[in-house]
Order: structure tokens, then sequence, then C-alpha cells
């Protein structure tokens, strides 16, 4: 004899196990929404690496050290044994990163230092002129008479000014230029020159100015 109790309560036993499954997907669904997920597009860093995008909104995650990212967008290398240093140290408000290489037992004065400056040229301005206007010998306290005075190195594809500003004792200053569009770059190197150096006699990079200029991103 047919059971009509049975199949009600089989049809119950289906309904509610249907309400169930439909009440954890959707609790299911709630727990991921508004979660994005991000592509698998990489940033390269200055020294080669590989970086992905993280958090909510899927930006890049920070190139990690020895790779430098400055807050106006500029990224490189920093050469190894150099730490950041205040830019107002040294009075110049076109400097926008410093960094000074530590050596145990070296006092602070004769550390090498790196400096990094920034010039906007006018619209009715030329670089050369600017840069002329703000490269000063140490001696003499003039400008170069022209930008033939400099010598123009290639580097990674971008091109620099090298000019040597003069020596105090065993420090030597030498600046290097680079233009891009209407953006002067500076970088003045301060320390001594020794034998890792690239090039001929005019054309010698220190070795730790001559990474982070190789490693350069506008």
């Amino acid at each position: 004899m047919f059971n009509f109790k049975e199949l009600f309560a089989g049809i119950v036993l289906v309904f509610l196990l249907g309400v169930v499954g439909f009440l954890y997907r959707l609790s299911i669904d709630s727990s991921y929404k508004g979660v994005s997920v991000c592509s698998f597009d990489t940033k390269t860093c200055p020294d080669g690496s590989f970086v992905g995008k993280i958090g909510p909104i899927c930006s890049f995650s920070p190139c990690l050290p020895p790779n430098v990212e400055l807050l106006s967008g500029e990224s490189f290398v920093l050469p190894t044994g150099y730490l950041s240093v205040a830019t107002s140290t040294f009075n110049d408000k076109y400097i926008i990163a410093a960094y000074e290489k530590t050596v145990k037992g070296v006092a602070s004065t004769t550390q090498d230092i790196i400096k990094i400056s920034k010039y906007i040229v006018p619209n009715s301005g030329i670089a050369d002129a600017a840069i002329l206007k703000n490269t000063v010998y140490i001696q003499s306290k003039k400008h170069p008479n022209s930008i033939n005075d400099f010598f123009e190195i290639k580097i990674e594809g971008n091109i620099f000014y090298k000019i040597g500003l003069g020596k105090v004792s065993s420090t030597t200053y030498e600046s290097y230029f680079t233009v891009n569009k209407k953006t002067i770059y500076r970088f003045d190197w301060i320390g001594e020159v020794s034998g890792s150096q690239t090039g001929t006699t005019s054309y010698k990079i220190s070795k730790d100015i001559g990474r982070l200029l190789s490693t350069f991103k506008f």
C-alpha cells in the first residue's frame, strides 16, 4: 500500500536541504562581496626583479631594497653601503634625495655622498643654459663657459653630461646631468676617486655613481 506520509516527509526533507544549500551559498557569496581579484600584471624594478599587484585596489607592491622609488616617481638602485640623509642638511631646495656612504670608523665628513637634484626648465628656456647656470666650480666659483666643457656619456640609453667641479684635498666633486623633456636631473658625487672606475681618464665614473646612473628611471 502506498504511504503518503513517507512521500510527504521526503518532499519536506528535499525542500529543507534545498533551503539550507541556498542559504549556505548566499553566505559564501556575501563573504567575498567587494573582494577584488588582481590581474597578473608585473612591474620591473630598477635591479631587474619583478613585483606584482596586491591589496584591495590592486596596486603594485613596492620594489625591495636596494631599489629606491621616490615619491616624485623616479627610481634607481642605491649602491651598497649608502643610507638616506635628510635633504635639508644641504640647504638646497632642488635636492630631492641624498645618500651618504657609511663606513665604520670613518668620520661623517669624509664619507662619499650622492645628491640628486631636479630642475624644471622654463617654457622659454633652454636646457643647456639651465645646466650651465646650476654648475659652479669649487675653487673659482665660476660657471663653465659652454656645454662643450662637459663630457657626454651614454649609459643604458640615457645621455649624461659629466663635469669635474674640482678637488679639495683628496675629495673629488663631480656632477652628472641628464634631461627628460623640460626636466633636468643633476647627480652630484662627492668622494675619493679610486680604481673602481670605467672609461678613459675624462670619462671615468666612480663605481657607486655609475651603478645609480645605469639603473635610473624617470
